[in-house]
């Protein structure tokens, strides 16, 4: 039977959806696994967007906001998806659903999570300029979204406010800026000129700016073989760390927009992503980027070579593009 919250919190501003569910259940003295079991959810599931009716009458805010705010699975195109925060995710491991991160200065200072924060490749805290951390600094074990309340771990230690976390690198906060604007719909395009990337990333979406700083970035040597788990497995942040530093690093070289010096780095930049890119990715301009990227660097054609049955494909406009002539 569904019972509610005697005490009700508002949701803030760039909050994660799981994170208001466990500061909402926290400052009840209650738990995450209480709140599932009241709302029929599986034992141990993440939240699920599925359960956001039920689950907004026992937290008592709106259900438009939780559906949005909570992860949704579906497919698309032939492979799954997850939208979160208004958002499409093409691969599971974008997101950190699991095993989440946190930014200790904010946690101890704000007690919330923020939705920037369950992105896999936003590995530091623009305010306080640090690398998010996702272990304990007592325990060492992996942070879990199932403990006591937001500021403290399953081991009863609360996160220390200057916990273990390094000053973020200057590709780190790059990225994090690009990717939290995003999140928030306030990306100021100009910015991505400003600071040395290519000028056709400016209109990539979020999803599509996740699929190339991963294609650009997860290879560590010249023709790595990739797994597939390279789109599910997850990963520590200190692993996206150093694909977010590989990927800048890349993109910046071919800021010149100079058609030899992207087709130089074709070693060490991951085909099958930009092919989840191509043919996958919900927004018309980021299919673009993906087709263009493979007709550059491996001479793949993909215009007109579905035969129709995708028609978002047979006609690729690259009319005007830095790489077009």
């Amino acid at each position: 039977m569904l019972s509610e919250l005697p005490l009700v919190l508002e949701p803030v501003d760039g909050e994660s959806g799981p994170g208001y569910c466990l500061r909402a259940v926290g400052s009840n003295r209650l738990t995450l696994h209480w709140l599932r079991r009241s709302a029929g959810m599986v034992y141990g599931r993440p939240m699920d967007a599925r359960f956001a009716l039920e689950l907004s009458w026992i937290l008592g805010c709106k259900h438009d906001w939780l559906a949005n705010a909570l992860p949704e699975r579906g497919a698309i195109r032939g492979g799954d998806y997850v939208r979160y925060g208004g958002h499409m995710f093409l691969f599971r491991n974008q997101l950190r659903l699991r095993h989440p991160q946190i930014c200790p200065q904010c946690v101890h200072h704000e007690n919330l999570c923020r939705i920037s924060w369950d992105l896999s490749l936003v590995t530091c805290c623009l305010q306080h300029g640090c690398t998010l951390v996702d272990a304990c600094s007592h325990c060492r074990a992996p942070l879990r979204w199932d403990r006591p309340s937001i500021g403290v771990c399953n081991c009863g230690r609360p996160f220390a406010a200057k916990a273990s976390s390094l000053p973020a690198s200057k590709a780190a906060l790059l990225a994090a800026a690009l990717l939290e604007g995003c999140v928030e719909e306030g990306l100021n395009r100009a910015g991505a000129l400003w600071l040395g990337l290519p000028s056709w990333l400016r209109a990539v979406g979020l999803s599509g700016l996740l699929c190339v700083l991963q294609a650009f970035g997860s290879r560590t040597k010249a023709f790595e073989p990739c797994s597939p788990a390279i789109m599910t497995r997850a990963r520590p942040t200190a692993y996206w760390v150093e694909v977010v530093a590989r990927a800048v690093e890349r993109l910046q070289a071919i800021q010149e927009e100079s058609i030899e010096t992207l087709q130089r780095l074709e070693p060490v930049i991951s085909k099958a992503l930009l092919q989840q890119l191509a043919f996958r990715s919900p927004a018309e301009y980021d299919r673009q980027v993906g087709a263009y990227l493979l007709s550059k660097l491996y001479g793949e054609r993909l215009d007109g070579c579905l035969d129709g049955k995708l028609p978002q494909y047979s006609q690729i406009d690259l009319f005007g593009w830095p790489y077009a002539q």
